[in-house]
C-alpha cells in the first residue's frame, strides 16, 4: 500500500491462485473507519504510480474490501479492483490483464462511496485534477465471474455507489481496454 508516493512502478508481475472452492484470495476488513482498499497487486497508491505488463489470473477466488459496521459516520467506502483498489493523485496502468475462472471482485459497505472494477476500484485523478489513465488493460471472467458494489445496511449518507468493468469510478481516460465474460451488478 501506499508504494507509489515517490513515484515508484510495478513491472512484469503476476498474481496466481488456483483454488478448489471459493475462498478470499485478497481481502481487507474493518468494522469502520477510512476506505478500505483490496487490489490483486496492490491496495492503494499515490503520486506518479505505474503498473506496466503484469496480469492477475484467479481460479475460484475472491478479491474483497469490506466494512462490517451498521453505521460509519467517516463517509468512506469501500474500494476493490483486479489490479489496484485506489489509485491517485497521478498515475498509469498499462498493458495489464486480470483473468478469472469464478474471479468475485467485491466492495461492500453499510455507506456509500463504495466502488469496485476489473482493473482499477476507484480512480481519483479528476479530483485533483492530474492525469490518470488505463491502457491497453483487459478483463476476461472467462466462466462465471463477477464484478460486485453492495450497500450492506441502511444508509443515509447518499452518496454514490459505482461499478464497472475497467474503473468502478472516475477514470480520467480509458484507452484500449477490453471486458468480457463478466457480470456487474451494485
Amino acid at each position: 500500500t501506499n508504494i507509489g508516493s515517490t513515484g515508484n512502478k510495478i513491472t512484469n508481475s503476476t498474481f496466481t491462485s488456483n483454488n478448489t472452492s471459493q475462498q478470499d484470495v485478497v481481502c481487507s476488513i474493518i468494522k469502520s473507519g477510512s476506505e478500505v482498499t483490496a487490489g490483486g497487486l496492490v491496495g492503494c497508491s499515490y503520486n506518479n504510480f505505474v503498473i506496466k505488463d503484469s496480469s492477475l489470473y484467479v481460479i475460484r477466488g475472491n478479491i474483497t474490501a469490506m466494512k462490517t459496521g451498521d453505521t460509519d459516520t467517516t463517509k468512506k467506502g469501500t474500494q476493490s479492483g483486479g489490479i489496484i483498489g485506489r489509485l491517485e493523485h497521478t498515475g498509469e496502468i498499462y498493458n495489464c490483464n486480470v483473468k478469472g475462472n469464478y474471479l468475485n471482485i467485491i466492495s461492500k459497505s453499510a455507506e456509500n462511496y463504495n466502488s469496485a472494477g476489473g482493473i482499477v476500484g476507484i480512480d481519483v485523478g479528476p479530483y485533483h485534477k492530474n492525469i490518470i489513465t488505463i491502457n491497453n488493460c483487459s478483463f476476461d471472467g472467462t466462466m462465471t465471474s463477477n464484478i460486485i458494489v453492495e450497500t450492506t445496511y441502511n444508509d443515509t449518507i447518499s452518496k454514490y455507489s459505482s461499478v464497472g468493468g475497467i474503473a468502478g469510478y472516475g477514470t480520467y481516460k480509458i484507452n484500449n481496454c477490453s471486458v468480457k465474460n463478466t457480470t456487474i451488478t451494485a
